[in-house]
């Protein structure tokens, strides 16, 4: 007889303490909410987006996750704050309740959601055309068909609506560096989008807010032109940084003229990490 009260009371004492450990836990508290709804364990798996393996399981929790008690305080729309008043989650204070419907809110202090930084762009947006390093190319450029292009020959660039022939350059070089934000980026990879300028008999190219490619006998320069002299055929061009001086190219010598339209590949120079 003693052994069976012995026995008696362990049990009961195992069972006291089991209570005390789960009868004010959050998975206990969630098991009294669907008690009270009414709902088979199928059911409420449906309405949490679920199984029911995983409703049994957080049953037994002693906390649930926040992204999970959100989960249920909306899909039984109930306040979270009620039902779990002593939880102290430095999460919970990104979320406030409204009547009986939780509320996403962002909180600098505690919990602010990140910027959207980036907007996709439709494909259709996007333009393919022939690229070339102009340190590596000598005469005309351009005029290749694009769909034969190797992918190596070729850049996909937000599209240009005025038509035209409109090409990928690569820039090396500091000339066009002068530090300040006028700057065109001196470093690997510096890729520009141009469109050729044809000019008539008698015409003057833009040059006021206009960044030229010139392809000459001498070469190809991307610089800004300073002056075009019809009368005496020739162009100036000009380097933002002050170091390189001003120099003439005779028109006789010049095979295209690209204006710039926009820098469309970058890599900058990244710090290492200290």
């Amino acid at each position: 007889m003693s052994n069976y009260f012995s026995t008696l009371a362990i049990k009961i004492r195992h069972f006291t303490l089991f209570f005390m450990q789960t009868s004010d836990s959050q998975g206990e508290k969630f098991r009294q909410i669907v008690e009270k709804s009414g709902l088979s364990i199928a059911e409420v798996a449906r309405k949490l987006d679920t199984t029911r393996d995983t409703v049994y399981a957080w049953f037994k929790k002693d906390s649930l996750m926040l992204k999970n008690r959100i989960k249920i305080s909306k899909a039984f729309n109930v306040d979270m704050h009620k039902i779990w008043p002593d939880v102290n989650d430095p999460m919970l204070e990104a979320y406030e309740f409204t009547g009986d419907h939780l509320v996403d809110k962002a909180i600098e202090k505690n919990f602010t959601k990140p910027k959207q930084e980036i907007t996709p762009i439709p494909y259709e947006d996007y333009m393919m055309v022939e690229y070339v390093d102009l340190s590596a190319s000598a005469g005309m450029l351009g005029g290749s068909n694009v769909d034969v292009l190797p992918d190596s020959k070729k850049r996909l660039v937000p599209r240009e609506f005025e038509r035209g022939n409109y090409l990928v350059v690569r820039v090396n070089g500091d000339s066009m560096t002068d530090g300040t934000d006028i700057s065109i980026p001196d470093g690997v990879g510096v890729e520009i989008l141009v469109k050729e300028h044809v000019l008539e008999n008698g015409d003057k190219l833009p040059i006021r807010g206009n960044l030229f490619v010139v392809v000459s006998r001498d070469g190809n320069v991307f610089k800004q032109i300073v002056e075009h002299n019809t009368e005496l055929g020739y162009i100036k061009c000009h380097s933002y940084n002050p170091k390189y001086e001003d120099y003439i190219i005779p028109m006789d010598d010049v095979f295209q003229i690209f204006i710039y339209r926009k820098i469309v590949g970058y890599r900058p120079n990244i710090p290492e990490i200290r």
